[in-house]
């Protein structure tokens, strides 16, 4: 807002075509800001049955709406201002310049500290969310440790991990149980391995279980298996 007021007041008194359309395209800046607290709030409502895995996600969202309003907005106006200035004519006044040197004193201080680099990385974060990004490295390894350390696992065939919020994180085990295991067993077995990653990553918060007797082998190429990108 401190850079949309200084090219507004500059292109005022200068007659300036140029900076107001400068003007235009600050304010668009500040007003994408309120999708940023918007994607807060509406991130943070419980799953319900619509919603089963939650709204974390619709951060990611309006995180995305704002770093195109960013480019798009204030773009929009920019073009508009520049053909409505072409079409009647106008020309920039010497003073226009002088008053533009000035301003873009103001927004290389004001546009440094406040990184103009944010559409940029809020449009990647945002674009890799919403296709369904894997867990961080940290997580996912951390969740191939834990496993084989219980005793009832006899191996990990494959681990999926996909980001449904900031703080939370759906993970799918592909799993092979050691031989005598009764059905009772296999099911309290289950609920404590299902248990094991939340207790020891909290944002673990949906834990899915496939137990089957495939051979590893079948299974060690694909890429939840080899931690590649879009696996875990």
């Amino acid at each position: 807002m401190v850079i949309a007021v200084a090219k507004a007041v500059g292109g005022v008194f200068a007659g300036s075509p140029a900076l107001l359309s400068e003007a235009a395209h600050s304010v668009a800046d500040s007003l994408n800001e309120i999708f940023l607290p918007a994607a807060l709030r509406r991130s943070r409502r419980p799953a319900d049955r619509r919603h089963p895995f939650g709204y974390g996600k619709e951060r990611f969202f309006w995180s995305l709406l704002a770093a195109v309003g960013i480019f798009v907005m204030g773009g929009f106006f920019s073009f508009f201002q520049g053909f409505e200035a072409l079409r009647s004519g106008t020309e920039e006044k010497p003073g226009g310049y002088v008053a533009g040197m000035i301003v873009l004193g103001v927004e290389l201080v004001a546009e440094g500290s406040s990184l103009v680099h944010v559409a940029y990385r809020l449009g990647r974060d945002a674009r890799d969310s919403l296709i369904g990004e894997a867990a961080d490295p940290e997580l996912s390894h951390g969740i191939r440790a834990l496993l084989p350390a219980q005793p009832e696992i006899d191996s990990v065939e494959a681990l999926f991990t996909m980001k449904t919020g900031l703080d939370s994180t759906l993970v799918a085990d592909r799993i092979d149980l050691v031989p005598g295991l009764d059905s009772e067993g296999v099911e309290e077995v289950a609920v404590r391995i299902k248990n094991s990653p939340a207790d020891w990553f909290p944002v673990a918060g949906q834990v899915f279980l496939d137990v089957t007797d495939r051979p590893a082998g079948e299974a060690w190429g694909s890429p939840a298996a080899t931690g590649e990108r879009g696996g875990a």
